[in-house]
């Protein structure tokens, strides 16, 4: 990806006009808009202060547009049977994880979820970290939609306002019928869980009736995970 198009995407993430990245960076509106024609390159102190622009994923890039790094937040654990009260975790208890950039979404924000347990071991093994990009940026940065196979963290909602978050693999069947299939070795985890009408849901703000079934919520797109030998 050329700086030029690197410039525009991180002003437009933060809704800026060119107007307003020049006072950010007591340039003028004249030399932000050669940067994005690709006419001129900034001197390296603005290639620092454009990282202010990558929000929470701080992207560190070369002097000559390219992604070298970039520290990702670890905002949570997966860990299926597990039913806590909340998704993420505390402020105080998150850390960044520095990582090289994707191939194929770079500058997109990721999150990190460590795993925990055996619930996706067959892909994960306890310990790893998975970067997800979470559907909602995914669909503002890139158009692109949940596919079979695609592997997801979910999001799932009890009656007692309880949430599990687990790693499972979308998977949509020859009936049309769309699955969460675990990929878990232990058989207290490998209940498929089929997305309807009844408990597949982004907007409910109350939990599930006692004795309905979980809400269900694909929270992102796994794109990249990591683990010590």
């Amino acid at each position: 990806m050329k700086f030029a198009k690197l410039v525009k995407e991180l002003r437009e993430r933060r809704g800026w006009t060119q107007v307003t990245l020049a006072s950010f960076l007591k340039v003028s509106q004249a030399t932000v808009s050669r940067w994005e024609a690709g006419d001129q390159e900034p001197e390296f102190a603005h290639y620092q202060k454009l990282l202010e622009l990558a929000g929470s994923d701080d992207l560190v890039m070369d002097k000559r547009g390219g992604w070298l790094e970039s520290e990702v937040p670890v905002i949570g654990h997966a860990e299926s049977g597990a039913w806590l009260p909340a998704t993420e975790w505390p402020e105080v208890e998150r850390y960044r994880l520095v990582v090289p950039p994707h191939p194929v979404y770079p500058g997109i924000f990721r999150v990190g979820y460590e795993i925990r347990g055996d619930g996706a071991d067959q892909l994960y093994p306890d310990g790893s970290i998975v970067l997800v990009i979470p559907f909602h940026v995914m669909l503002l940065e890139s158009t692109r939609e949940v596919r079979s196979g695609d592997r997801v963290v979910v999001f799932r909602r009890n009656h007692q306002n309880l949430f599990e978050t687990s790693v499972r693999e979308y998977v949509v069947a020859t009936d049309g019928k769309k699955w969460l299939v675990s990929k878990s070795s232990n058989p207290l985890h490998q209940l498929p869980i089929e997305l309807t009408a009844v408990n597949y849901s982004w907007t409910r703000k109350e939990p599930p009736e006692p004795g309905g079934p979980p809400q269900v919520v694909i929270q992102g797109l796994i794109v990249s995970s990591f683990r010590n030998e």
